[in-house]
């Protein structure tokens, strides 16, 4: 791609004559060992590490000495031992002295790796240093092996290289090329689209500089077609001496530099921004651009601070350390400001300083310090940001006997964001294996002539410090150690960032206390923790390092099933649970559950009570633990006449037809003399006829004549 020229306006982030110095604090925040050392075979020599960087789990390791650059990915375990690389950068065509790997750079997404050789020969005799820049792509198979650089296939085939190096005014003037210093620090896009390198100003206000400093950075798409011309290039103005570190915001739309030897050694860091998104617009491929923001320290103009000494951003932050600043009376004891980005962007700059006097630029929300500030601990020297993390380098401190062994300190960021003073440190990190003058965090040998501040970078849950002079590994600090869960038999737990079964590992900030609840499965009861906890109650981890806890489930016995029978005597029905009385009038049911019968008697009755299992007259409650037998009695109802026996059990009684009860009609009896007779067709007592004596009298107790019935026809 080819960029655009566009009207920027000029942004300065500078230093303030207000003098600002934060007392010391007496308390000191524990010190924690490494909990992983990234190492090689053999064993590293002194130059391993001496810059460092960083995205995700991948960790790249740069060593000018070895002239080898090393990629490193945390386990899926965790961080933990001795971890060897994945991946070996290198390019066996230098010359040695190249200084190969002196600076790196690793894209947010991982895709690219950018590598430094400052001090690789140009022309010969007449180009002294002049540098390159090397990039590597990520394999699809992720980083392993030994990684050959890029070669950009859309130059031209006989202009095609491996590298990336500013050949600005080189054929007219070869000798502008000494000391040129091509990468002396890289930067490279969040999406791994283009990348940035560091040289000393050899053009400035359209007028060529013999010599000069490294102010000026250059700007390559990958896929450039002209990889000695770089799409844009971004100059310092004004006496603001050496870049020394390069930084770009999340969305690779604003480039920040630190200049730490503003004015004095004041320091400052400088902003250039791209309002289209896109710094590699096709246009003109040569396009100045002075720096647009600067971002000031509120510190006396003069006062050697050194602020800009390492430079990162994440976010809408900006993090810088100033290692040489006083604090409380402890010179260059050291601090690092933080930045926020204002409504309307970085881009402010006033009129630069002439002397003491305040001045206009983006001033720092926030102050970090040390909780223990010593005089040249050099707390700065190297700092990263990522998050809600900040994570500074003091190479200078004292750990134990070990004077100038070098610590690190990590930040957590408060509710409200970073602001006002803040010397309250989460941890302090040293290496177990610590020595006199290891100078953790910082490498600046004798005989350089340029000071790096790429000794720390952060992780989303560790701190990477290395420690380069006597040949020591690259240590991993843990602020965000590992939380694992584990589950045995059917249940979950939660708390935290923990819902397991799904997420049953987390990174939880060291000194936190995280409650775990285990909740079992239906059929399923939790019987206890094991691990980091014990009992059955919550669980309450303290985070004080990696910790793992496993929730204990235990099945249930499978259900047993019990019988329920019921029995009604009287008039009446009983119902609840699967009971419907006469009708349903046993049930079974699991053990353990619970039952609940009415009784209800029929028309003219009334319950009289439980009996068997149950009592009295109230609902019957019962727990199923074995089988039950219930027996409900129903009674007549006092003055409504009738009443049956005894029912059969589970038999109710038979229904009754509507309207009113009537008698049945009585037998006819006849008196005596009298006999049945049907008498126009109904029944009627008639006198018995006597028979006739021949020749006399009739005979005793014959019927001498019918007679009427003496009695009521009412039956």
């Amino acid at each position: 791609m080819r960029i655009t020229e566009f009207r920027f306006r000029r942004v300065v982030l500078a230093a303030s004559a207000v003098a600002l110095l934060c007392a010391p604090a007496t308390a000191s925040a524990a010190t924690a060992p490494e909990a992983a050392r990234l190492t090689t075979d053999p064993a590293p020599a002194p130059g391993f590490g001496g810059a460092v960087a960083s995205a995700g789990d991948i960790v790249v390791v740069g060593d000018k000495i070895a002239e080898k650059v090393f990629v490193y990915e945390r386990p899926d375990g965790d961080w933990d031992g001795d971890e060897e690389p994945l991946a070996t950068l290198f390019r066996p065509d230098l010359p040695a002295g190249s200084r190969f790997g002196q600076s790196v750079d690793i894209s947010a997404d991982g895709s690219l790796i950018v590598v430094g050789a400052p001090e690789t020969e140009g022309v010969a005799g007449v180009q002294t240093k002049k540098g390159r820049v090397y990039a590597y792509k990520r394999p699809p198979g992720g980083w392993s092996g030994n990684q050959e650089p890029y070669t950009a296939d859309s130059a031209p085939p006989a202009e095609r290289v491996n590298y990336f190096s500013d050949d600005l005014l080189s054929n007219a003037i070869p000798a502008f090329y000494d000391n040129a210093m091509n990468g002396l620090e890289v930067v490279a896009a969040p999406d791994g689209s283009w990348l940035g390198l560091l040289e000393n100003r050899t053009y400035f206000n359209g007028e060529p500089q013999a010599g000069g400093q490294p102010a000026m950075i250059a700007l390559f798409p990958l896929e450039t077609p002209h990889p000695y011309a770089p799409e844009r290039r971004l100059y310092l103005k004004g006496p603001s001496g050496s870049i020394t570190s390069l930084a770009t915001n999340d969305d690779g739309t604003t480039i920040f530099a630190g200049v730490p030897g503003y004015w004095g050694n004041t320091g400052l860091v400088v902003a250039w921004n791209d309002p289209s998104g896109d710094w590699l617009q096709p246009g003109a491929s040569l396009f100045f651009q002075p720096q647009e923001g600067e971002l000031s320290v509120p510190i006396v103009i003069g006062t050697p601070a050194y602020a800009g000494a390492s430079v990162e951003a994440s976010g809408d932050w900006v993090l810088a350390g100033a290692p040489r600043a006083t604090v409380g009376g402890a010179a260059q004891a050291g601090k690092a400001f933080v930045w926020k980005k204002p409504a309307g962007g970085w881009n402010k700059l006033g009129p630069l300083p002439t002397g003491p006097e305040p001045y206009d630029a983006i001033m720092p929300v926030a102050t970090l310090t040390a909780s223990d500030p010593v005089a040249m601990d050099r707390f700065g020297q190297s700092s990263g940001i990522l998050d809600d993390a900040i994570g500074v380098a003091a190479p200078g401190a004292t750990v134990g006997a070990n004077a100038v062994q070098g610590k690190a300190y990590v930040f957590r960021e408060p509710a409200g964001g970073w602001s006002g003073e803040i010397d309250d440190e989460v941890t302090q990190f040293a290496a177990s294996d610590g020595a006199v003058e290891d100078r953790l965090g910082w490498y600046f040998p004798f005989g350089d002539l340029y000071e790096s501040g790429q000794g720390v970078a952060l992780t989303p849950d560790a701190l990477v410090a290395s420690a380069p002079e006597h040949g020591k590994p690259t240590y991993v600090f843990e602020f965000k150690p590992q939380l694992s869960v584990a589950t045995s038999g059917s249940g979950t737990v939660s708390g935290g960032a923990i819902a397991c079964p799904g997420t049953c590992e987390a990174s939880e900030w060291l000194g936190d206390t995280v409650t775990l609840t285990a909740t079992p499965d239906p059929g399923s009861t939790f019987t206890g923790w094991s691990g980091a906890c014990e009992g059955s109650g919550p669980c309450e981890v303290t985070i004080d390092g990696d910790q793992a806890v496993t929730a204990n489930f235990a099945s249930l016995p499978p259900p047993v099933d019990v019988t329920l029978t019921v029995t009604v005597v009287g008039q009446g029905s009983v119902s609840g649970g699967g009971i419907d009385c006469p009708g349903i009038c046993g049930v079974s049911k699991a053990a353990g559950s619970t039952v609940t019968l009415t009784a209800t008697p029929a028309a003219g009755s009334t319950f009289t009570g439980w009996s068997g299992a149950c009592a009295g007259t109230g609902p019957c409650e019962l727990t199923m633990d074995s089988d039950e037998e219930v027996s409900a009695s129903f009674a007549p109802r006092p003055g409504d006449g009738g009443g049956g026996g005894q029912q059969p059990p589970g038999v109710g009684p038979p229904s009754l037809p509507p309207g009113p009860i009537t008698q049945p009609k009585k037998p006819l009896k006849c008196k005596k003399g009298f006999v049945k007779k049907k008498v126009k067709g109904k029944p009627r007592c008639v006198k018995r006829k006597q028979k006739k004596k021949r020749g006399g009298r009739p005979a005793a107790g014959r019927y001498s004549s019918i007679l009427k019935p003496s009695f009521s026809d009412t039956w």
